[in-house]
């Protein structure tokens, strides 16, 4: 089978669907079946050579090419020409949504003053994209319209979890989870109990993502007598407002700013942990941190928004969007019990073996290609 995979960006850029698709690519490739990753992002000179053709930036009629070649094109971010040139040469066609632009113009359902907990709608969005400043306005404000019309060209929607299969108007939608690697992401042997419980952020810093609300919980957890360690992991526009919000809280020797690590830093950053905090503030499709959490072993408290939330659920513990006094109160009382804490990691653990794996998602969505090829 050729498998033409596209996303807007791929390596160097690092991210969570980046790296799906690196470990999506990698597994088709060693079931023998022949993959090639089309990407806008341009490559460096000491780029890793993948075991599968990268195409970076193709002309015009080098995708079409590509396309022609192909038996099946599987797109991560929407690309017009491959749609319906790929439609054109009854190719099959997988799409799967990682954000939540079927439902949302801007695709984070964020405000400029907060969550949006209104649904998509022209006099709602349209003052908000205004507010925004967001460009091409009319454009942005007809693209859930426009993705959920295009869905029917399509011969598999893919969403990533229970909360976009209720939520998105698509057509002949399945789920498919994203997968991690277990054996990355895994606990640490035999970990000695630390003076102080140490507790990680991972993410953009970015007002959707929470960090806000992670910090004022540690401000009202020293004010309780409950401190800990608070390691942010991420970088983004937020930094400078967020290193001085810590300075005035006083917190300088409890938070501990690091720049976004490479996976297996990551793990080895993560494992090391006690708990780890998810708190955005949006309705995230999926809580990608959290399984990786789980998957060390930790205890997660969660924000109870959108996919999150109910992956969280699973095994953690969930608390009201942007609640900073409701996260203290879950923080202070896993802190309290480390029996508590250290039982949520054991299930969190077998959670994410026994469903978040990566070979499992990779499979899926390989029996997937073949029905869909086999039915041509």
């Amino acid at each position: 089978m050729r498998i033409l995979i596209y996303n807007e960006a791929f390596w160097p850029s690092v991210g969570g669907v980046e790296t799906l698709i690196q470990l999506m690519a990698h597994y088709l490739h060693q079931q023998g079946e022949r993959v090639v990753v089309v990407t806008q992002t341009p490559g460096r000179s000491n780029d890793p050579a993948f075991p599968f053709p990268v195409v970076r930036q193709p002309s015009k009629s080098s995708l079409l090419g590509l396309i022609s070649e192909s038996d099946l094109i599987h797109l991560h971010s929407f690309h017009t020409l491959l749609l319906f040139q790929g439609k054109l040469r009854r190719k099959r066609i997988v799409c799967t949504y990682h954000d939540l632009t079927p439902i949302c113009p801007n695709g984070i359902k964020m405000k400029v003053n907060g969550p949006c907990l209104h649904k998509a709608g022209p006099r709602v969005c349209y003052r908000c994209l205004r507010k925004s400043h967001a460009p091409r306005v009319f454009r942005k404000l007809v693209r859930p319209i426009i993705k959920c019309a295009l869905s029917f060209l399509m011969d598999a929607n893919v969403c990533m979890s229970p909360f976009g299969m209720r939520k998105f108007l698509l057509w002949r939608k399945q789920m498919i989870s994203y997968g991690i690697e277990t054996s990355v992401f895994c606990p640490e042997p035999q970990r000695g109990a630390m003076d102080c419980p140490q507790v990680i952020f991972v993410g953009r810093l970015v007002p959707e993502k929470g960090c806000r609300v992670a910090i004022d919980a540690l401000r009202l957890c020293v004010q309780q007598g409950h401190p800990f360690d608070l390691q942010i992991v991420g970088g983004g526009p937020e930094y400078p407002a967020l290193s001085l919000l810590v300075t005035s809280h006083g917190l300088q020797k409890m938070v501990h700013f690091r720049d976004f690590l490479e996976r297996q830093e990551l793990a080895e950053v993560m494992r090391r942990a006690d708990v780890a905090v998810v708190p955005s503030i949006y309705d995230e499709m999926f809580g990608l941190v959290a399984v990786e959490a789980f998957s060390s072993g930790l205890a997660v408290v969660g924000a109870n928004v959108g996919g999150l939330g109910e992956i969280v659920a699973e095994a953690g513990i969930t608390f009201r969007r942007g609640n900073s006094a409701d996260l203290a109160a879950c923080l202070e009382r896993l802190f309290v019990n480390p029996e508590l804490r250290r039982q949520l990691g054991r299930n969190a653990r077998a959670i994410a073996v026994e469903k978040y794996d990566y070979h499992r998602m990779a499979a899926a969505y390989h029996d997937l290609y073949r029905q869909l090829v086999k039915v041509s």
